[in-house]
């Protein structure tokens, strides 16, 4: 994410900002394909007080979805009140028609116990060979996770989250996108003969205290953005699924406590 500008908007005494996803395709594929970059999803900038979430009184500035996309949901694919998920569990909450791949996914999550690990597979196929990681993950141990990559059996993935020495505090809530089993990015690095990429991309840690957070995350073509708690910590990525993969699964990476889903929305966006 790069390039970034803003403007005040008048007519709803708000500032607006917007920027340049960065391109994650490597650059004989691109070139390829004779286009590279996307803008990313406009954001409009507020101000939380810092005693409403539990922070130091100092106010902070968030980022979360104009409302404007609001206003181009249509039909709603997936709605769920409650959902519990068993340690180790994936559960299928929506199969998109053909042609949609534009989502906007919300839903609360409650982590509890240590080491907890939850979010949405994204651009998923049947059977969770391909999918797009969003997740939050509870712990102290900031240097990787390790979870089941999928429904599937030997399915081992360890995920890199970030140095824990960034962090003052033992113990964080964090927001990732891990973009390791999305198929053409792995592939075609794989094929270059480089290292991957260090995926995920690791936006912010939360307060440790806090163990309920509202997630959502706007899905559109190659762009996959992730908003928690109203815009105070984002996460944005590239990915690039096959057309077939357009499946969303919960799923729980903690090892050993569950993880409750509640109020949760799925909504194709118009295109």
């Amino acid at each position: 994410y790069y390039a970034g500008k803003s403007f005040y908007d008048p007519t709803k005494d708000r500032r607006v900002y917007y920027g340049w996803m960065t391109e994650t395709m490597p650059e004989v594929q691109f070139r390829a394909l004779g286009w590279a970059g996307a803008q990313a999803i406009p954001r409009e900038l507020h101000v939380i007080r810092g005693e409403d979430i539990g922070c130091p009184a100092s106010p902070i500035v968030a980022l979360r979805p104009i409302d404007a996309v609001r206003a181009l949901r249509t039909a709603e694919i997936s709605r769920l009140h409650d959902a519990v998920l068993a340690p180790g569990e994936f559960r299928e909450i929506a199969v998109p028609l053909p042609g949609q791949n534009s989502l906007d996914i919300e839903a609360d999550v409650t982590l509890t116990g240590e080491e907890a690990a939850a979010g949405f597979h994204v651009f998923a196929c049947d059977g969770g060979i391909e999918a797009t990681r969003v997740g939050m993950y509870f712990g102290s141990d900031l240097e990787s996770i390790g979870y089941r990559n999928g429904p599937g059996e030997n399915s081992t993935w360890g995920v890199q989250v970030a140095d824990a020495s960034a962090f003052p505090d033992s113990w964080h809530a964090h927001v990732y996108h891990d973009m390791r089993n999305s198929s053409t990015i792995a592939e075609s690095l794989l094929v270059q003969g480089g290292p991957l990429r260090p995926y995920p991309q690791c936006d912010t840690a939360l307060r440790a205290d806090r163990r309920h957070h509202h997630l959502r995350t706007l899905v559109d073509g190659s762009i996959v953005e992730t908003f928690v708690d109203n815009g105070i910590a984002r996460v944005s990525s590239r990915a690039y699924p096959r057309e077939a993969c357009s499946r969303v699964f919960l799923f729980n990476a903690s090892p050993k406590t569950e993880v409750k889903f509640s109020n949760i929305h799925i909504h194709v966006l118009e295109r």
